[in-house]
């Protein structure tokens, strides 16, 4: 048992990181256990969150690199370790659905293409500066008290997009599974067959660790920031979930279904919206 979810583990780590396994660590692959791997995607997330929050302290804290440059060193880190596996399905995404006016089979037509255009250029240059932008407003609120801070949102933001994306998954069906249609799809094999065993696994992963995160903040950090962080708690509930339904409804009306591509694109709008909304609220803490 301990060894089968260590190989699904490691094919998960395989799969939405550059991250090499070592060749001493013989991995079995088989659909069968592809189609498990979601269940460890949240923490993969938290772990990228964690080595990236370490790149920006190691940078800032210990060297005494700006802010800034600590700050698009730690964005470059988590974009290379992940090979911009999820920026590259939001742009090819908003390229779909920017140029395919409304016409399914030319939406999914556009985000096959390998070339960018410039609807998918610009959604990276504008989610790039928003991620900036709102990193930088969280360290700079009321250092140093937001470093820890820092981590949280990492955390959240990678965790819990992640975790959303496997609820979408878990409620639709994936385009490329249509009868009469053979379009080969990486994300076939791994988002078929899910169990409600993975989905709850998922979420007692994501929420167990923002949880002791947050228990944490509220022991250590400030006794000030119980409020702030219950408030902040409150507002990623009511932002995220009609934002899931909004997302939903938006894709489902133009695909009936997901691909690849759009789950990058959803990992990136909530791993955003996160950002910006712990960035006003902990302004004055």
């Amino acid at each position: 048992m301990i060894k089968r979810e260590l190989q699904i583990f490691l094919i998960a780590l395989s799969y939405f990181t550059r991250i090499p396994i070592p060749i001493s660590i013989p991995i079995s692959y088989d659909e069968d256990k592809a189609s498990h791997i979601l269940k460890y995607f949240p923490l993969i997330g938290i772990l990228i969150a964690a080595s990236s929050y370490f790149i920006f302290y190691l940078f800032h804290s210990l060297i005494g690199v700006t802010v800034e440059i600590s700050i698009i060193l730690s964005m470059i880190f988590s974009t290379v370790v992940t090979g911009a596996l999820h920026e590259d399905g939001l742009a090819d995404s908003i390229d779909g659905f920017g140029g395919g006016y409304g016409d399914r089979e030319k939406i999914l037509m556009i985000m096959k293409d390998s070339r960018i255009g410039s609807f998918g250029a610009l959604s990276l240059i504008f989610s790039q500066l928003l991620k900036f932008y709102s990193l930088q407003a969280i360290v700079e609120s009321c250092y140093p008290i937001t470093l820890p801070l820092l981590l949280l949102a990492m955390i959240s933001a990678h965790g819990l997009s992640r975790l959303l994306v496997f609820i979408y998954v878990y409620n639709h069906t994936n385009c490329n599974n249509e009868k009469g249609k053979a379009r080969a799809s990486k994300s076939k094999a791994v988002t078929n067959n899910h169990h409600l065993s993975d989905f709850f696994i998922a979420a007692l992963i994501s929420i167990g660790v923002i949880g002791i995160g947050v228990g944490i903040g509220i022991a250590y950090i400030n006794t000030n920031t119980t409020g702030m962080l219950t408030s902040l708690l409150l507002v990623l509930i009511l932002v995220l979930t009609p934002l899931y339904f909004i997302i939903k409804k938006f894709i489902h009306k133009r695909l009936a279904g997901y691909t690849g591509d759009t789950l990058g694109a959803i990992q990136q709008i909530f791993e955003l919206t996160i950002y910006v909304i712990f960035s006003f609220m902990i302004v004055g803490c």
